[in-house]
């Protein structure tokens, strides 16, 4: 396999949302993501989960309850959470930011240009919060978007407006060498 930049996008203010539109085109099946440098503003003193949305050819982001994710987070302090969900308005990311600053991870979106299939990701992450607690997360994620649309982009959304986050996202084909 052979890895190809496609988009990078580094934030560099604090947002709610980061955006890539554009980038899935049928010239791939397999896409890698990877979010590093993830850090929180803090305002809240909660923490941000970077909920994943996809866009369609004339930049509408998707927020149909047509999602559905399941994510297990191994916690540094306590017994494991595992979480599924059906008919969200999203899915579950692969990147908790709290103010263990540097969160990253990597997601995997299949078939995300194809019209005839529903979109699929899968993914890894790490981040935390409370430093002071130990409360490190390590997260994975499966999800789907049940809905077989032409999917061009991706939108990194934060669960609250008051919630901001900034990261470092470049997304890159995948394809045979």
């Amino acid at each position: 396999m052979s890895l190809n930049l496609l988009a990078e996008v580094k934030s560099s203010s604090f947002t709610n949302q980061l955006t890539i539109n554009n980038v899935f085109t049928s010239e791939y099946s397999i896409y890698k993501i990877t979010i590093s440098n993830a850090e929180y503003d803090g305002g809240s003193g909660d923490v941000v989960d970077m909920r994943i949305r996809f866009m369609l050819e004339d930049g509408t982001i998707i927020t149909d309850n047509d999602y559905e994710s399941a994510r297990m987070q191994q916690k540094a302090e306590a017994v494991k959470d595992e979480d599924k969900f059906q008919n969200l308005g999203y899915l579950y990311g692969v990147v908790l930011v709290g103010d263990f600053d540097s969160a990253g991870g990597v997601l995997y979106v299949y078939n995300a240009n194809d019209s005839a299939s529903y979109t699929f990701t899968s993914g890894q992450g790490s981040g935390g919060y409370a430093n002071s607690s130990n409360r490190f997360r390590s997260l994975n994620q499966i999800g789907i978007l049940k809905q077989a649309n032409t999917i061009t982009g991706i939108n990194f959304t934060s669960p609250s407006a008051s919630n901001n986050f900034k990261a470092d996202v470049r997304v890159f084909g995948m394809s045979r060498a």
